[in-house]
């Protein structure tokens, strides 16, 4: 099977197809491809004024990127198949790829909603904010929930991203990568003004604090998306290339019940970090104000 495809995008293309060879020049070329798409994508519905901008952006970032997620599958690929490479290690490789990318998008948006300040990104990510439960207008004070609801929802939102996944294979797996770092770059963009604004310690201080609570879960759900996504592309991939009988679709079946049981997992560890870590630090920040 093949994950090649033409360029879609003039943005897309700009970059050189084959990536470095080092895992810290890969990194720094995926993060910044990444990060100066989702910038473009996201200041250019910004800068025309455009309702729903942040909502209009992903869409954007999402068809720029696409491309290169399907060239990392294709590297994975070729790994497995034709250099005969483990299997683990390289879609280990590949996960931290899609992780990267997610990175590169999270700064970008996180980055023009501190530059367009509190006012433009309430006005910009308003209804993304009110589709993922993030409209309160002090984040600080968010409710966060209890164990039980958390993982309900999660597991909601990963069946989403599993079909997704599954129908749109790149596409699909991109439009929720560029979703959750819309989301999340809102969220750190409005905790850094809320902390500035709280009086808590200092605004810097406050926000520190802040971003140490969030990331643990945003860490863990990002990788446990990432992860059924990619399961649930490479059991696209599979079954629409293989017949019933061939051996490679059963080479397949444990790679993907593997990635998918890892994904279950981190997503259980994101719950318990959301349920428990954020709020006893988001207490200790508004006990001090």
């Amino acid at each position: 099977m093949s994950f090649l495809d033409p360029k879609r995008t003039l943005l897309g293309s700009v970059f050189p197809t084959e990536l470095p060879a080092t895992a810290f020049a890969k990194a720094s070329r995926l993060f910044s491809e990444a990060a100066l798409l989702a910038a473009i994508s996201v200041y250019l519905p910004v800068m025309l004024g455009l309702e729903h901008a942040g909502m209009i952006s992903v869409f954007l970032v999402t068809a720029a990127l696409s491309d290169r997620l399907t060239l990392i599958l294709e590297t994975n690929r070729r790994d497995v198949c034709v250099f005969q490479r483990g299997r683990w290690a390289s879609n280990k490789s590949t996960a931290a790829a899609v992780l990267t990318l997610f990175l590169g998008m999270f700064a970008a948006y996180a980055s023009v909603a501190y530059v367009i300040g509190d006012a433009g990104s309430q006005h910009a990510f308003a209804f993304t904010a009110k589709l993922a439960g993030l409209e309160s207008t002090n984040l600080l004070e968010h409710e966060f929930g209890n164990l039980a609801a958390l993982l309900l929802q999660n597991l909601g939102v990963v069946v989403a991203i599993a079909f997704l996944a599954f129908l749109y294979r790149s596409y699909g797996a991109m439009l929720v990568l560029a979703w959750n770092a819309c989301v999340w770059g809102f969220v750190f963009s409005s905790l850094a003004a809320e902390g500035h604004r709280s009086g808590v310690l200092s605004g810097t201080i406050a926000s520190l604090v802040a971003y140490t609570a969030v990331l643990p879960h945003l860490i863990l759900e990002s990788g446990a998306y990432i992860l059924v996504a990619l399961a649930a592309l490479f059991a696209s991939q599979s079954l629409a290339t293989y017949e019933a009988d061939d051996p490679r679709l059963r080479k397949t079946a444990p790679v993907v019940a593997t990635l998918m049981a890892c994904g279950l997992a981190s997503l259980l560890l994101g719950a318990v970090a959301e349920a428990y870590f954020a709020p006893l630090v988001f207490t200790r920040i508004t006990a001090l104000g």
